[in-house]
């Protein structure tokens, strides 16, 4: 199956950040029952990162999860990931990064508008990254939309919108989605898989 296909039964997503034991940590994830693993480092030059990238994607392969990165279409070609999640709305279009990276490749994009959240659903975007609702290491306070406003909002007028607009679509099975930044503070006890 395909990664783009593999997306649509896809429920959580993580997003990582740079620690020692990412790799173990990445690991216990898939096993527990995330679905797409997100490499995401904004310091790292990308010399750094490629052989990250490389032992994550073999790990998420062979755990039956997604590997995509954040922001870098070049890190993407390099290391053979599944996708891409692109953050500015000046970044490359999602168009563009298909035709650079394969149409099967899964293109994620970030939107703080409904107006940005729908341009991207236009362009053919596989998910869209909505938030933060609370804060994060990346997201302090000032960031965030938390759960009645801001991404809240958003989602509902997002949900609205594409029920109105897209009522065949869902007639023919298409489901809405969530995703998580996932803490590795704590251990499953209820791994899935």
């Amino acid at each position: 199956m395909k990664a783009r296909e593999s997306l649509r039964d896809a429920r959580l997503l993580l997003v990582t950040d740079p620690r020692p034991d990412l790799t173990s940590r990445v690991r216990a994830a898939v096993r527990g029952g995330v679905d797409v693993v997100q490499l995401r480092d904004k310091h790292a030059p990308r010399e750094e990162l490629v052989p990250l990238a490389a032992e994550l994607r073999e790990i998420c392969e062979s755990e039956g999860a997604i590997f995509t990165v954040n922001d870098d279409v070049k890190l993407a070609r390099i290391t053979g990931a599944a996708g891409i999640h692109l953050v500015g709305q000046e970044d490359t279009g999602t168009r563009d990064v298909r035709a650079l990276l394969g149409p099967d490749t899964i293109v994620g994009r970030s939107a703080g508008t409904l107006v940005e959240a729908m341009e991207a659903l236009r362009e053919g975007a596989d998910y869209l990254g909505i938030g933060a609702v609370y804060a994060t290491p990346t997201k302090p306070e000032g960031d965030v939309g938390g759960t009645e406003a801001g991404a809240g909002d958003l989602t509902r007028q997002l949900s609205h919108t594409l029920v109105r607009n897209r009522r065949r679509d869902y007639a023919d099975g298409a489901r809405g989605g969530c995703g998580w930044r996932v803490r590795f503070r704590r251990r499953s006890r209820h791994p899935r898989r």
